[in-house]
């Protein structure tokens, strides 16, 4: 009589989708459902993001440029960068304009 063969393991794909699904469970295999955690992290961001904005703006202002420019940051890979740029550049005088 012949011994069945081994089991070949699983593909690596396999284990990286397993690893994936498993990561959004719990010990038990329940959905994580951290209502009060989620909900705390989206009032953290908000809380941040607000006012990181509008001292962008200001700051777009300060330099006599439009705060719509700020729109730039959402250029994926370049828009940081763009941001940084444009954010560092010296304050002008015609730029009191936006202070009224």
């Amino acid at each position: 009589m012949s011994r069945p063969a081994p089991p070949r393991p699983a593909p690596p794909v396999r284990k990286v989708t397993a690893a994936v699904d498993a990561a959004g469970t719990t010990s038990s295999g329940l959905p994580d459902q951290n209502i009060v955690g989620s909900l705390l992290m989206f009032v953290f961001t908000v809380a941040h993001i607000l006012p990181m904005l509008g001292l962008a703006v200001r700051r777009l202002h300060d330099a006599n440029m439009s705060g719509w420019l700020v729109l730039l940051g959402l250029i994926p890979a370049v828009g940081w960068i763009v941001m940084i740029v444009l954010l560092v550049m010296p304050p002008k005088p015609e730029g009191a304009r936006y202070d009224s």
